[in-house]
């Protein structure tokens, strides 16, 4: 379930679209105040073995070398966690906004160790 979300049937099918897949239900309401209720369900599912609850909290608190720590680098972005979280929190989202500021200091760390 990699790729963009789609929510209408504006989008284009394009050369490089592989699969679509459509849901019967009623899209996935994500609730940005819930709490975590640590159920462990996004570890148990994440393809990479990552814990994305902690890496969403560290994106939460702009902590990169937290995210980093818990290897952020290697999330896949699938967004699994996001899916089978019964808090309805957005995981990869969180994700998403700080994977960008934790490339450029892992990048600026590779620099200086050369």
């Amino acid at each position: 379930m990699t790729g963009s979300s789609q929510y209408n049937l504006e989008a284009p099918t394009v050369k490089t679209t592989s699969a679509i897949v459509s849901f019967i239900h009623p899209p996935h309401v994500y609730d940005a105040d819930s709490p975590c209720i640590r159920c462990g369900r996004c570890v148990q599912n994440c393809p990479m073995q990552l814990m994305p609850n902690h890496l969403s909290d560290a994106a939460l608190k702009k902590d990169i070398d937290k995210a980093l720590k818990y290897n952020i680098l290697d999330c896949m972005q699938c967004g699994v966690c996001s899916y089978v979280c019964p808090a309805r929190k957005n995981l990869l989202a969180n994700i998403k906004n700080i994977r960008p500021a934790a490339l450029s200091a892992y990048r600026k760390e590779q620099e200086n160790g050369k």
